[in-house]
C-alpha cells in the first residue's frame, strides 16, 4: 500500500497537471467574452394591421415593414401611397416594359416593396402582360394590384425555423422567448415561422461586457494557474530521487 507521502505527491502531481491545463478548460466558460441577448416578440395580423406583442422591440424600419408600403403613416411613403391609390382606382397603369409572356408575369425589375396596405386592405403588386398591346419584342407590361390577406403576407415573407441560415441562438430565442450567446450572431432579416404556425420577430436587445470578477477569474486561470502548476512540478521534481540498479558487468 503506498505511503501517505506518495499519495500526497501523486495528488499534487495531478493538481499541477490540472493547473497547467487551466487555459484549455477555461475556454468553454467564456469568462472574458461579452454576452449578447436575443428576444422575440409575437407578430399577428389582426384588424387590418401588423401588430407586435412588444412594440418597443421593433420599429417601422424592420424588414417586414419594408415589404409592405404605406404602413403606420410613414412620411417618406407619400409618393408610393399616392401612386398605389391611383393604381387601385384605375385598375392598371401602363409601363414602357415589353415582355414575351402573356398573362401575369414577373419581369426582371427591382421592387422596393411587394405589398401595399390601403384603407385596411393589403394588396400584392403584380405585373400583367397586356395582350392588346403587342410588339415584336412582346406584350406591354401593365402594373396592377391584387387583393390578398395579411396572413398570406406573413406566410410569404417569413422564414421557417428549419432554414439553414437561422442560427441555433436565434431559433432558441424564437421558441423560448430569449437566448444568450457569447458571440454576436446574425439576426434574421424577416419573421420566423414556428412549427405551430405562429410568427416571431427576433432581435438583439442587449449586449453586456463581462463582469470585473469574471475577468479577474479568467486572468487567474489563464496566466497564474499554469505558473502555479509549474511551481508544483518543480517542487515535486526535487522530491524524486532516481536510483539506477543494473548489472555493472559488461
Amino acid at each position: 500500500m503506498p505511503s501517505p507521502s506518495i499519495r500526497r505527491d501523486v495528488g499534487l502531481a495531478l493538481l499541477a497537471l490540472g493547473l497547467l491545463a487551466a487555459p484549455l478548460w477555461v475556454l468553454p466558460l467564456h469568462l472574458d467574452d461579452p454576452t449578447y441577448r436575443y428576444e422575440r416578440t409575437a407578430v399577428t395580423a389582426d384588424n387590418g394591421s401588423i401588430d407586435y406583442a412588444d412594440s418597443d422591440m421593433v420599429s417601422h424600419e424592420t424588414p417586414l415593414r419594408d415589404e409592405i408600403a404605406c404602413t403606420d403613416g410613414i412620411p417618406w411613403e407619400v409618393r408610393p401611397c399616392a401612386f398605389e391609390r391611383s393604381l387601385l382606382e384605375n385598375r392598371t397603369v401602363p409601363t414602357d416594359i415589353y415582355y414575351g409572356s402573356s398573362g401575369r408575369v414577373r419581369p426582371p425589375v427591382y421592387d422596393r416593396y411587394q405589398y401595399i396596405l390601403l384603407n385596411g386592405t393589403v394588396y400584392e403588386t403584380i405585373y400583367i402582360a397586356n395582350e392588346s398591346a403587342l410588339r415584336s419584342d412582346g406584350y406591354r407590361i401593365d402594373l396592377a394590384l391584387e387583393r390578398t390577406t395579411l396572413e398570406q403576407v406573413l406566410q410569404e415573407v417569413s422564414r421557417p425555423m428549419t432554414a439553414e441560415e437561422v442560427s441555433p441562438t436565434v431559433a432558441e430565442a424564437a421558441r423560448s422567448g430569449d437566448a444568450r450567446s457569447h458571440r454576436e450572431v446574425e439576426s434574421p432579416d424577416t419573421l420566423l415561422r414556428l412549427e405551430d404556425g405562429t410568427f416571431q420577430y427576433v432581435t438583439l436587445t442587449e449586449e453586456s461586457d463581462p463582469s470585473l470578477a469574471a475577468r479577474r477569474l479568467d486572468f487567474l486561470l489563464t496566466y497564474l494557474a499554469p505558473l502555479l502548476g509549474l511551481s508544483l512540478l518543480g517542487y515535486l521534481s526535487r522530491r524524486v530521487e532516481v536510483t539506477y540498479v543494473g548489472d555493472e558487468r559488461r
